[in-house]
């Protein structure tokens, strides 16, 4: 028993993957499979069906055996020497490692509606390039047009950080690097970012925002990771009546980014204060930075969702690859999980 138990922890940390398990249930179902009976069952790359062949057999539970002739095809099949197992056993084993049990939301623009953005970035542009002009006297230093700070070329840029509208704006009115440009780009987004520390608590939910926790909290977890510092998450969420749902035994489940700038940290960190893994995860954003950040943190591609609240262009969500799942309201989540 005490080997069978070791053999499993061993296929658990290996099998890290749904397309993974769906691998290793394909070879079981058929016995002997080739990579490119697998690859098309599936609808996976050969290349990633090869990857993740590779890593299970060095767990030592799947092998393979080439077939005679010069272009002789490989051969997978389920190693039995270290533990018998067969597609019950492996559903039973690994149905809790598959199964959502939390989500991570993005919080501006996801959860909150956020229409204090473009008129604080503006603000705290304008701001920044008067002190550079006051600073710098003598260098050819103007104020951009006033279309760049308009509403509607803010939005169509969303997805791209506060640092990009920052350093686009400021070169714009001439501040170049030999002026020392990383400074006063500095400055404008802690303006930025103290401004909205204020204005965030003004901001409400997205209608469909309570409803879906409300009618969810007693079979998911729900996470909150924001570019905002955790103070101002948590004052939104008071305000909003909001926090009470991203609890996990009495731990608060939110991370800002005075507790970590990264978002892929963010995200790995809040796997780690919820003892979840990857595999048990949805992450939904409104941008493509929100997707890239789960992907990255190792998050399944089908698993990673979008949003669209009319705020970021569709154009620029369809270009996430592999394709992205897009919903227009929380409750498409249900189909997902």
């Amino acid at each position: 028993m005490k080997k069978q138990i070791k053999e499993i922890v061993k296929i658990v940390k290996c099998l890290d993957k749904i397309e993974k398990i769906s691998i290793l249930n394909f070879i079981i179902n058929n016995n002997e499979s080739t990579l490119t009976d697998i690859s098309n069952s599936l609808k996976l790359k050969e290349s990633t069906v090869y990857k993740y062949l590779m890593e299970m057999k060095k767990a030592e539970f799947v092998n393979f055996k080439k077939l005679p002739g010069k272009k002789g095809k490989f051969i997978f099949s389920i190693n039995k020497i270290n533990l018998n197992i067969d597609s019950q056993t492996i559903q039973s084993c690994f149905i809790d490692n598959i199964q959502t049990k939390l989500i991570i939301f993005d919080v501006d623009d996801t959860l909150i509606r956020r229409e204090d953005i473009p008129e604080q970035l503006t603000s705290a542009a304008k701001s920044t390039i008067n002190y550079a002009k006051s600073n710098l006297q003598g260098k050819p230093i103007s104020m951009p047009p006033e279309i760049l700070f308009s509403n509607e070329w803010i939005q169509s840029k969303y997805g791209n950080s506060v640092k990009w509208y920052m350093s686009s704006w400021l070169s714009v009115a001439g501040i170049s690097n030999s002026l020392n440009k990383e400074r006063f780009v500095e400055e404008a987004i802690r303006k930025y970012f103290k401004n909205i520390e204020i204005t965030a608590q003004s901001c409400k939910t997205f209608s469909d925002v309570i409803p879906f926790l409300k009618n969810n909290q007693d079979k998911l977890y729900f996470a909150a990771i924001s570019n905002s510092s955790k103070k101002t998450i948590l004052n939104t969420f008071k305000k909003n009546n909001l926090l009470k749902y991203f609890k996990k035994d009495n731990q608060i489940l939110c991370i800002g980014s005075d507790d970590i700038n990264n978002g892929e940290n963010k995200i790995k960190k809040i796997l780690k204060l919820a003892n979840i893994t990857p595999n048990n995860v949805i992450v939904v954003g409104d941008s493509i930075l929100d997707i890239t950040n789960a992907r990255e943190a190792n998050i399944n591609f089908d698993k990673t969702v979008i949003i669209n609240r009319n705020i970021t262009p569709i154009d620029q969500i369809k270009t996430i690859k592999p394709n992205i799942k897009i919903i227009k309201n929380l409750n498409e989540l249900e189909k997902i999980f």
